[in-house]
């Protein structure tokens, strides 16, 4: 059941991702970026700082203020935790995830990440 639960809310935010994008709209995106980066926090830490750091550029463009200090807050928790997760994870040898014969594969960037022209 909780299972369930968080696939619909990430069903709903990524939803939410693209009414902001056909909205145009950075500051629904900006919160709804951080809000999807508070619930992959869970699941997968290095996500979660990727969409954290799109919101935070977001609100930089806006010069939101209260959005850049809310979502610091954000970055500094986040990091914190995966200092932890890193502190109490054995030592393992330097393989990345997904890496093959042809190397490791590049991790996707936030949906509607891409750099303005």
């Amino acid at each position: 059941a909780r299972q369930q639960r968080y696939k619909e809310a990430e069903a709903a935010y990524l939803r939410s991702i693209e009414i902001g994008k056909a909205l145009r709209d950075d500051g629904i995106l900006a919160q709804v970026y951080r809000n999807y980066a508070l619930l992959l926090q869970k699941t997968d830490v290095d996500e979660a700082m990727r969409y954290l750091e799109e919101s935070l550029r977001l609100n930089k463009r806006q010069n939101d203020r209260r959005g850049i200090e809310i979502v610091q807050r954000s970055v500094e928790k986040l990091q914190a935790r995966r200092q932890k997760q890193q502190s109490l994870r054995p030592a393992l040898p330097n393989v990345a995830i997904g890496e093959s014969d042809h190397g490791a594969t590049e991790a996707p960037k936030p949906a509607g990440s891409e750099e303005e022209s």
